[in-house]
């Protein structure tokens, strides 16, 4: 892999590092989601509520604190701060 790395085509490298990356991202999200599904089959209906407010905390997180790239900050929780006063915005892009 390193030979490749040094000598081969980069491209196809990249694509291939990226493709196995996603191929594991997959198998843990799939993993993750089985494992909580267990879970819920062993608590009683009053966990279960717990449970998914819990998973869904977790969640929320996770997403707050990985943005997608480029994403202006607060855009992913949904909360932008407010517009600049009037005078003070910038002129607008054609």
């Amino acid at each position: 892999m390193f030979e490749e790395a040094m000598y081969g085509d980069k491209t196809i490298i990249s694509d291939s590092l990226l493709n196995l990356s996603l191929e594991k991202q997959t198998e843990l999200e799939l993993l993750t989601f089985q494992h909580f599904l267990k879970l819920k089959e062993i608590c009683t209906p009053e966990q279960q509520n717990k449970l998914f407010e819990i998973v869904h905390r977790l969640l929320g997180k996770a997403q707050q604190s990985n943005p997608p790239p480029g994403a202006p900050i607060g855009e992913v929780k949904g909360e932008m701060p407010p517009p600049p006063p009037r005078g003070e915005r910038p002129p607008k892009r054609n």
